[in-house]
């Protein structure tokens, strides 16, 4: 296992609940276990800032570009969408977001609508 926190490899058993690490120790035993003796036990990575519509792709298309590169969580501010197709886009983000092998979470963002040049720069 490497332990991210500590960054230390470790040889311990890894307890598993609905596919995510709950626990190390080296006395676990469990309904399934699976020897892993001479494999690498990572945990996913998460990118905290990714922009999903700066990117281009689809939901489905960045999670498959990016969960070979070990990260398999992104927190996304969906200002752009948001701005570009109000809350009817941020709805298509969720839904479209929805059932992939990969976690998305959208960050709230403040409201602050596109604004003109106009609109921006006092006359």
């Amino acid at each position: 296992m490497v332990n991210v926190f500590s960054e230390v490899i470790q040889e311990c058993n890894v307890s598993l609940y609905d596919a995510s690490i709950v626990d190390l120790g080296p006395d676990y035993h469990g309904k399934e276990e699976v020897d892993l003796r001479d494999e690498w036990v990572v945990p996913g990575l998460i990118d905290r800032n990714l922009h999903i519509a700066i990117s281009m792709l689809l939901p489905s298309r960045l999670a498959a570009a990016l969960l070979p590169t070990g990260i398999t969580t992104i927190i996304s501010n969906p200002h752009e969408i948001g701005n570009a197709m109000g809350m009817g886009g941020i709805r298509f983000m969720l839904r479209i977001s929805q059932a992939m092998p990969f976690d998305i979470f959208l960050r709230p963002f403040p409201a602050y609508p596109q604004r003109t040049l106009k609109q921006r720069v006092p006359d």
